[in-house]
């Protein structure tokens, strides 16, 4: 959105509370960008910064002016989507879910079939983990998300949010354990080594306590874990006869001969996500892809 100077350097200055740093930014001299904000100050008739020898602080008029040109850009945005997507071109909608969810027979057959009645733009699929889907849909990197949602997150008032269903926390287990004979319930596991995949990009060791936390919120007492490259060589690993896993009902760990399954009290919610300006053909989208028929 076309924005004037003043109004630029009015944002870049609240945005980073320092009218040097502005400056950098917009390749101007601290000067000219508090040239640019006095003149917006009196056409306005009002400060829109309190400034000190140490600091910057935005006034009341300030924090109001920057929030409307927060919620104007955000409303200009989801205009040039929604043009971009019904002029057919190159565009397509981004649609990320859940690593290891077993659901992509299920999305073809309702995408199939929204596409008989509706006009759809192509679709481009991604992967990731709860908390990056729910960022990536914030940000606008993605038009929906399927993950799991927490009532916080349904209280976001930038968010749309369609659930679809609950899904249990299980332990998967080797057929080849030799406790599976006896074991009732997945507490009888709770010695086991538990695999679990590595997120490259953070501390290993903050990973596998992160595991022994979750294990702790599941009623598991955790004593070993260790970390596998991938989802997919935890699975082999099981298959083999080796340890055990965390996971849901719909991972595709789970979708195994030679994985049985434990189950645990905890379910979470999997829900569709979009942002709540987002364009009509991606909410009416998010409304529809509930409907897919899960198999558990």
């Amino acid at each position: 959105m076309q924005q004037s100077i003043a109004v630029q350097c009015f944002l870049a200055v609240a945005r980073l509370g320092s009218f040097t740093a502005a400056a950098s930014e917009l390749y101007m001299t601290r000067q000219a960008v508090s040239k640019q904000i006095l003149k917006l100050e009196r056409e306005l008739g009002t400060e829109l910064f309190l400034r000190t020898s140490k600091r910057v602080e935005i006034t009341p008029a300030g924090k109001l002016f920057a929030a409307f040109y927060s919620e104007q850009a955000e409303r200009f945005d989801a205009v040039c989507r929604q043009v971009e997507l019904l002029s057919g071109g190159s565009s397509s909608l981004r649609i990320g879910y859940l690593y290891g969810l077993e659901i992509d027979s299920a999305l073809y057959e309702v995408t199939k079939e929204y596409r008989k009645h509706n006009s759809l733009p192509p679709i481009q699929w991604g992967r990731g983990d709860p908390l990056d889907l729910l960022r990536s849909v914030q940000n606008g990197s993605l038009d929906i998300s399927i993950t799991f949602t927490d009532k916080q997150t349904r209280q976001v008032k930038e968010l749309c949010v369609e659930p679809i269903t609950r899904v249990r926390m299980v332990v998967a287990v080797s057929v080849e354990n030799p406790l599976i004979e006896t074991a009732t319930s997945a507490k009888d596991f709770e010695k086991e080594t538990f695999f679990a995949w590595k997120k490259h990009q953070s501390n290993l060791s903050e990973q596998k306590a992160d595991v022994i936390r979750h294990g702790i919120e599941l009623g598991l007492d955790l004593e070993h874990v260790e970390l596998l490259d991938s989802r997919e060589t935890v699975k082999t690993v099981m298959e083999l006869g080796n340890g055990v896993a965390l996971c849901t009902e719909l991972d595709s760990i789970c979708s195994s001969p030679r994985i049985r399954v434990f189950p645990l009290d905890q379910t979470n919610e999997l829900s569709c996500v979009c942002r709540s300006n987002a364009p009509d053909v991606v909410k009416n989208l998010m409304i529809a892809l509930p409907k897919m028929q899960l198999k558990r």
